[in-house]
């Protein structure tokens, strides 16, 4: 979740997208990093059992990354 409340308020802010805060490089590892949190579903942390509550914040996270 606090993955997702970073990216939506540098979004809501008009930054996401500015090179000085996050390079486009760091975003595609940050859309990377969330896909690799999927499994059957997505989990939070390695070994952890995926569950319904990291889909939304995961799901939130690429949709604000426009992925």
């Amino acid at each position: 979740g606090s993955t997702f409340c970073a990216i939506a308020a540098l979004a809501m802010a008009g930054h996401l997208w500015d090179e000085s805060v996050l390079t486009h490089k760091q975003i595609e590892r940050l859309v990377k990093w969330a896909l690799w949190k999927q499994d059957e579903g997505f989990h939070g942390r390695a070994n952890k059992p995926d569950d319904s509550c990291y889909a939304f914040w995961i799901g939130g996270t690429l949709k604000v990354c426009k992925f």
